[in-house]
């Protein structure tokens, strides 16, 4: 193993490190947030905008969702693909290599863009 590869391993050591300290969090969040609800549906949701609390429970949540995304697409899935020896791109060009590697499943809807 090459020296990028192993600097490329300790990388990802240390970032699913932190994905998983980013997923105890939102799952505080999202306890917080949903508690006992069997289910989210309209109600649901215009009862929880009702109230400054609920507002920011939805907005924490939120964010530490789109936080842990970022740093699994951005930092996790190119630290993994340098790890494997593949050269990283863009978040989208990581997502197409791993589906390419079979690594994961994309739907198609999710990689078209509208014009």
């Amino acid at each position: 193993m090459n020296a990028r590869h192993q600097e490329a391993l300790t990388q990802l050591t240390h970032i699913l490190s932190l994905v998983k300290r980013e997923d105890d969090h939102l799952q505080a969040v999202r306890q917080r947030l949903l508690g006992s609800a069997d289910g989210i549906n309209n109600d649901w949701v215009a009862d929880l905008l009702k109230s400054p609390e609920g507002i920011d429970r939805q907005e924490s949540f939120g964010a530490k969702f789109g936080r842990m995304q970022d740093t699994i697409v951005d930092k996790r899935l190119s630290k993994l693909l340098q790890a494997a020896g593949e050269n990283p791109g863009t978040a989208i060009d990581n997502l197409g290599r791993a589906e390419r590697l079979g690594w994961l499943v994309i739907p198609m809807s999710g990689l078209q863009c509208e014009a």
